[in-house]
C-alpha cells in the first residue's frame, strides 16, 4: 500500500523467494511479478513440472468476487543466463469450459495422461465453482494439455508454454439420475463435449454427434436398449448418434427424438430433457459422453460397465443394477488436493496376495486422488471439513474367491483397449486397482471361474467403504462393500471450520492436516495427522 497526493492506493502483488532445500532459509533476494497490480489476487498455489527437455514452474491463483471469479497462472522457466533466477510469463487467464460460471481455488496436480494414443504432461486442477443450471458451488476437476511449439529444442521463452482444455476419458453407458424438473435426467459429470472444434464445440466437418442417448425399455418380461437419438430415427444402442442442432444462445442441443418429437440436451449442466413425448416411468435413461468437468462432490462407484452386452451370470448382482448419481449437498469450497504416489504397501502382502502384475513390484505407486473441502450446511451458519479419497478402479459384481485370485484374468479390450499396466485386486470388496497409466483404459475380465467376460472402462471411483450389507433372505451370500462420495473429517470440537491444505507424509502411511477454526473465539491454526482404513474386512475375517 502507497501513499499518493489524493490519500491512499492498495495495490496487490505477488512475492517469490527461493529457499534452501537443506535448512529452509530464504536464499537470495525477495521477488515480485511484474503484473497488474490492481487485480486483487487470491490462493497462489505452485507446481513444477516437465516441459519439453527440462522442468518449469508454473503459478496459478485466482482474482474478482466469487460470483464472477476466474482462475489465471504464469510459467517460470530457467534464466540460461543468471544461474538460480527463473524468466516468468505474462498473466494468462485460464481458459475453461462454458459449463462452468465462476472459478476459484486452484489446486494444480502434474499429470502424465493418454492422450489421443500418446502419453502428454498435464494438469488436472481441483478447484472451487458452479456449473450453469446447477445453483451450489461445488469441487471440481478440469484438464489441461500442456502445450510447447513442436521440435526438440530447449525452451527458454515462458510466454510459448500455454496451458489448453483437454475432456476427461469417455464415459459410457452412465445411468441418469431423475431430475428436479419433471421430464429430465441429469448426469453426474458436466461440460459435455459436443464436437471437434476449440473447447469441445461443434466444427464445419463433425458429421456424427459424440452424445448419444438411450433407454433400457421394459418389453414383455426383458429390458431392450434403445437408442433415442440415432440418426435416421435407428434405435439401435450401436448406430451412429445425430450431430443435433446447437443453440449459442441457449448452449442447448437439439435432437429428433426416436419417441416422438424433440430431445434436448443441455450439454454445460449434463441435462436431458424430453419436452414432447417423455419415455415411459419404468424406462432407465443412459447416455454417452466426453465430460469437461467432473464433479468430486457426487459419487462414483466404479461400476463402469459395459452393459451392450450381456452379463451371464452376473446379471442379477447388486453391485451392477443402474442407479443415478447422488446429487452434492451444502457448499463445498476451498479444496485442497495432491495425488499419493507413494509405493502401494498391498503389494507386501502374501496371505492373501495383493496380485502383483504386469511388471508391479513394491515400488508400484498407489495412485490415490486425495481431496478435502470445506462444506456448509444449507442453513449457512456452520461449516466443517470433509475428505475423500479415490483411485482408479473398477467394481466388480462380487468379492473375488481368495482361494482362486491366481484366475483373476484382466485383458486389454481387443478394439478401443491399449496394454494394461500393475493392477491391484481388492479381493474382500471385490474391486481392482489401477495406476494413473491406465485411466480411460477399456479392459476385458474375468474371474472366479465364470465364464462370462466384463468389459469395463476404468475411471476414478470413491474408495473408503460406507456399510457393509448381504441379502436378508440368503446370510450365505456374498458381501457387498458400499462406498460413499465423501466423509467427514474426524476432528474434535467442530465449531466453524475455515480452509484446509494437506499433504502426504514422505516417510510414514499418513498425511498431515492444517485447517483454520474459530473454536477458541478467534481465528486460528489447527492440525492433525490422519490414516484411515481404506480397505474392508470381510465379515468372518480376523482384525
Amino acid at each position: 500500500r502507497g501513499r499518493t497526493a489524493g490519500g491512499q492506493q492498495t495495490e496487490s502483488r505477488t512475492y517469490y523467494v527461493r529457499l534452501d532445500p537443506a535448512t529452509g532459509a530464504p536464499v537470495g533476494a525477495l521477488g515480485s511479478f511484474a503484473d497488474d497490480p490492481g487485480l486483487v489476487k487470491h490462493s497462489p498455489k505452485p507446481l513444477i513440472t516437465q516441459v519439453g527437455t527440462g522442468t518449469a514452474l508454473f503459478l496459478f491463483w485466482h482474482a474478482g468476487n466469487q460470483a464472477q471469479s476466474s482462475v489465471y497462472y504464469k510459467v517460470g522457466l530457467p534464466d540460461q543466463k543468471n544461474v538460480g533466477q527463473y524468466l516468468w510469463s505474462l498473466d494468462q487467464k485460464l481458459p475453461v469450459p462454458d459449463a462452468l460460471a465462476w472459478q476459484s481455488d486452484a489446486n494444480p496436480i502434474d499429470r502424465s495422461v493418454t492422450f489421443g494414443g500418446n502419453v502428454k504432461h498435464a494438469v488436472d486442477l481441483v478447484s472451487t465453482g458452479s456449473i450453469h443450471g446447477r445453483d451450489t458451488a461445488e469441487t471440481l476437476l478440469t484438464r489441461y494439455l500442456i502445450q510447447t511449439p513442436p521440435g526438440n529444442a530447449a525452451i527458454t521463452d515462458p510466454n510459448v508454454v500455454t496451458l489448453a482444455l483437454a475432456p476427461l476419458p469417455p464415459v459410457s453407458q452412465e445411468t441418469l439420475a431423475t431430475g428436479r424438473a419433471t421430464g429430465s435426467w441429469v448426469s453426474r459429470d458436466a461440460g459435455w463435449v459436443v464436437g471437434s472444434g476449440a473447447n469441445g464445440a461443434l466444427a464445419p466437418g463433425d458429421i456424427n454427434g459424440l452424445i448419444k442417448v438411450y433407454r433400457n425399455h421394459r418389453v414383455g418380461n426383458a429390458f431392450v436398449g434403445q437408442l433415442l437419438n440415432g440418426q435416421g430415427g435407428a434405435t439401435v444402442v450401436t448406430g451412429p448418434p445425430q450431430l443435433g442442432q446447437f443453440d449459442p444462445a441457449s448452449g442447448q442441443v437439439y435432437y429428433q427424438s426416436s419417441l416422438g418429437g424433440r430431445l434436448i440436451v443441455d450439454p454445460r449442466s449434463g441435462t436431458v430433457r424430453f419436452p414432447n413425448v417423455p419415455p415411459d416411468p419404468s424406462d432407465i435413461i443412459f447416455v454417452d459422453y466426453m465430460p469437461q468437468i467432473m464433479r468430486l462432490n457426487t459419487d462414483h462407484d466404479g461400476t463402469t460397465i459395459d452393459r451392450s452386452v450381456p452379463l451371464g451370470v452376473f446379471a442379477g448382482a447388486k453391485l451392477l443394477q443402474p442407479h443415478g448419481a447422488t446429487p452434492p449437498v451444502g457448499s463445498n469450497v476451498y479444496p485442497t488436493a495432491f495425488l499419493d504416489r507413494s509405493p502401494n504397501r498391498r503389494f507386501l502382502l502374501n496371505t492373501p496376495t495383493g496380485i502383483a502384475h504386469n511388471g508391479a513390484n513394491t515400488g508400484t505407486p498407489v495412485d490415490r486422488l486425495w481431496v478435502l473441502f470445506r462444506k456448509g450446511d444449507p442453513s449457512g451458519r456452520s461449516s466443517t471439513l470433509y475428505y475423500k479419497a479415490m483411485r482408479l478402479a473398477v467394481q466388480l459384481p462380487y468379492p473375488v474367491n481368495v482361494n482362486n485370485l491366481a484366475g483373476v484374468s484382466v485383458l486389454p479390450h481387443p478394439v478401443t483397449g491399449h496394454p494394461v499396466g500393475p493392477y491391484e485386486v481388492d479381493w474382500a470388496q471385490g474391486r481392482i486397482y489401477f495406476t494413473e497409466a491406465d485411466e480411460g483404459n477399456v479392459v476385458d475380465i474375468t474371474y472366479n471361474g465364470a465364464n462370462t467376460t466384463l468389459t469395463y472402462t476404468i475411471g476414478w471411483a470413491d474408495e473408503p467403504v460406507a456399510a457393509v450389507s448381504t441379502d436378508p433372505n440368503n446370510p450365505n451370500s456374498p458381501p457387498v462393500f458400499e462406498s460413499t462420495p465423501e466423509v467427514l473429517l474426524p476432528i474434535d470440537q467442530v465449531t466453524n471450520e475455515g480452509q484446509v491444505n494437506a499433504f502426504k507424509d514422505p516417510v510414514l502411511d499418513k498425511i498431515w492436516i492444517f485447517w483454520t477454526s474459530t473454536r477458541s473465539g478467534t481465528l486460528d491454526l489447527y492440525y492433525e495427522t490422519f490414516a484411515p482404513n481404506l480397505y474392508a474386512r470381510a465379515p468372518n475375517e480376523a482384525p
